[in-house]
């Protein structure tokens, strides 16, 4: 996307902003594991960055892009059926 964006080849694109999805996610796990009763306040239950909408490239990618040589692996665990 960011190269898209760049060349304009991609005019318009959405950023979920992944990476600070992540860094919220582990830190809303920590504060639930470390303190399972705390109140909403305390450990807020919904958490999300802003959405944001990009006409030209990001100047940094700190948030939102994974880095250019990542590769999601998938793997599948066939079950052996019984006789």
């Amino acid at each position: 996307m960011q190269r898209g964006l760049l060349r304009g080849r991609i005019l318009v694109a959405n950023s979920d902003q992944m990476r600070l999805q992540g860094r919220l996610a582990v830190a809303q796990a920590v504060c639930l594991l470390n303190q399972p009763d705390a109140s909403e306040a305390r450990c807020p239950r919904h958490l999300a960055p802003p959405i944001l909408t990009l006409e030209r490239a990001l100047p940094g990618t700190r948030d939102s892009l994974s880095d250019g040589d990542f590769r999601p692996v998938y793997r599948i665990a066939s079950e052996e059926s019984g006789p």
